[in-house]
């Protein structure tokens, strides 16, 4: 997957601080909503990630490749500066990267680091600030908190299997069957689903949110992104041409 940073070698995070799972949870933490004005908690990850899953107070950028968080950084100056600036992803390893870039900016007050990522926090805050399901790049597309904090896989593997039963449903009974854990909705009837499947035009390869529901009532036409993918079988969608690249956050 072609979502590194350009030039990666030439940013150190070696002297950036990593603040704790706790210091996350704690009220008046960086993830409250009461922390002070000048802390701002920004998602390292791409927006297809933040979409499912994210920490309630934070800034989530709306870029499709972390390879993109340079120039994100560099068109929304205003948003770190003179801050102190919290980035999070799912392991850690894109926020060290990410946090190199803003201390070589030297725009922010203080960057700092979610020691052992998203992950991590999951384990030891199952109902903390985190909510949704955080994305993986295996088979298992995605995870969730279990109450216990312990087999994360297991239960995220029970859950799937509910959430498909039930989103022909309606929203009511999908909400319950993922036990309040679906923040993102189908593209097509707005139901809630998180579940990506991949545009079936060949010549894309966008991830998309379509319940089974519109599935099957898109049958036996493919199940793609936009009109232009349905239109082609081999052509770049207009998802990917007139998309903004790195927006600019208000």
């Amino acid at each position: 997957m072609d979502d590194k940073i350009p030039n990666e070698s030439h940013f150190d995070s070696s002297t950036v601080k990593a603040y704790t799972a706790e210091e996350l949870s704690n009220e008046g933490s960086i993830g409250d909503s009461t922390k002070p004005d000048d802390i701002v908690l920004v998602d390292c990850r791409n927006y297809y990630e933040s979409a499912i899953g994210h920490f309630e107070t934070s800034v989530r950028p709306n870029i499709r490749k972390f390879k993109y968080w340079p120039e994100y950084v560099d068109k929304n100056e205003d948003l770190f500066r003179n801050k102190t600036v919290a980035l999070y992803c799912t392991g850690g390893i894109r926020c060290e990267l990410g946090s190199a870039y803003l201390m070589k900016k030297g725009i922010a007050k203080e960057v700092v680091q979610l020691d052992g990522g998203i992950h991590r926090y999951m384990e030891k805050y199952p109902t903390g600030h985190f909510k949704g399901k955080l994305f993986v790049f295996d088979n298992r597309q995605t995870v969730i908190s279990t109450a216990g904090g312990d087999d994360i896989e297991h239960q995220d593997t029970a859950n799937r299997t509910n959430v498909s039963a039930a989103s022909d449903t309606g929203s009511d009974r999908n909400e319950d069957a993922a036990g309040g854990n679906i923040l993102s909705r189908c593209s097509r009837c707005q139901c809630l689903h998180d579940e990506y499947t991949v545009c079936e035009n060949e010549g894309c390869s966008l991830l998309i949110l379509v319940c089974e529901k519109c599935r099957t009532l898109a049958a036996p036409s493919k199940v793609v992104c936009c009109d232009s993918c349905a239109e082609s079988e081999h052509g770049r969608c207009t998802c990917v041409s007139q998309r903004q690249r790195v927006p600019t956050e208000v």
